[in-house]
């Protein structure tokens, strides 16, 4: 019963987060004459087609690239069994907070077919995001020198957000690097650190075949390089997304080039456990720093609409996952409470 009560208080408090930045955001957007421009003119549907298509291809590929985690490490997923829990898992992460995550969903259905892999299953999951996370990381770093928004001039109080943004990603490069090299690279401390393993799981006995499986990638690091080629696609194809839905909305945008920075530095935001909120926040703050030639400024508010535009096509991918949903209640149902 308390579980219970602690698990609403939480959804609540989550809920309440995203419907305050979302009132925040529309509040700063309609002060203005955003909506009003957005309504008033025409939507090259054809652009958001293709961002559409792009949404798609990107979540294809990432579906793909765990599969391929999968059976790196010897775990037979056929590809139409990854597709339809892929899209499952992206139903879930579409949901309420509150609910089974994407990845929850994904090991518990490894679980169900692949009960004796279940390390296996768990360390592809942890992998899958990993490699996802790293090379988001290393774009936005990329593209925010190539794009010079690092040199960014103007009010001092811009200047230290875009400060910030760079010392962040920085951050976030550097430490995921230092990590992926200390889990990667063979043991050199001669037994140290196998000693030490063992200590730290002495208390979590089943976190141990989990790292071990991990640990595993080892020896697949030319796996985990086609892997991180997938990833480049999928943030590519996410970022041209963005592009098209803001030419599709507006006519006019930021370069593709530019979104590189724009799209995954407000994506870093999806590491906090809230359905939505923080990343339409980010890119609507992001926006007005980048001028566009022969084209007024995006103002507050444009980042908001083109986001929304983001979470609708998701919505829409989201639909063939529940179309999976309805033919896997069932299996779902079984699979959940046995891998507990």
């Amino acid at each position: 019963m308390q579980k219970s009560i602690k698990k609403t208080l939480l959804f609540l408090i989550k809920t309440s987060v995203i419907l305050s930045i979302f009132i925040f955001l529309f509040y700063q957007a309609s002060s203005n004459d955003v909506f009003a421009k957005f309504w008033n003119r025409p939507k090259n549907w054809g652009l958001l087609a293709l961002a559409f298509l792009a949404n798609f291809v990107a979540l294809s590929i990432t579906i793909i690239r765990w599969q391929f985690l999968l059976k790196a490490v010897g775990v037979p997923l056929k590809l139409k069994e990854a597709f339809r829990i892929g899209f499952l898992s992206f139903l879930f992460n579409l949901a309420p907070v509150g609910i089974v995550t994407g990845d929850g969903i994904r090991f518990y259905m490894l679980f169900h077919q692949f009960p004796e892999d279940r390390a296996k299953s768990f360390a592809a999951i942890v992998m899958d995001r990993a490699i996802g996370l790293y090379i988001m990381f290393l774009i936005a770093v990329i593209a925010i020198f190539a794009t010079g928004f690092y040199a960014y001039t103007g009010e001092p109080g811009d200047v230290a957000i875009i400060t910030a943004i760079v010392r962040g990603m920085l951050f976030l490069l550097i430490i995921s690097t230092i990590v992926a090299i200390l889990v990667l690279l063979p043991d050199l401390t001669r037994g140290t650190g196998a000693r030490l393993l063992d200590q730290c799981c002495g208390r979590v006995p089943k976190l141990k075949p989990v790292i071990l499986a991990v640990q595993g990638y080892r020896n697949h690091i030319g796996s985990l390089f086609t892997a991180g080629a997938m990833t480049f696609a999928v943030h590519g194809l996410f970022s041209l997304g963005i592009w098209l839905i803001a030419l599709g909305f507006f006519g006019y945008a930021p370069s593709a080039t530019e979104h590189l920075v724009l799209h995954p530095v407000a994506n870093v935001t999806q590491m906090i456990p809230l359905a939505a909120g923080p990343y339409e926040m980010v890119l609507d703050t992001l926006y007005p720093f980048f001028p566009i030639a022969g084209h007024e400024t995006y103002l507050a508010g444009y980042g908001l609409l083109i986001a929304l535009g983001y979470r609708l096509i998701s919505v829409l991918l989201g639909g063939i996952g529940a179309l999976f949903y309805l033919v896997s209640r069932s299996e779902l149902r079984e699979a959940m409470p046995h891998s507990e």
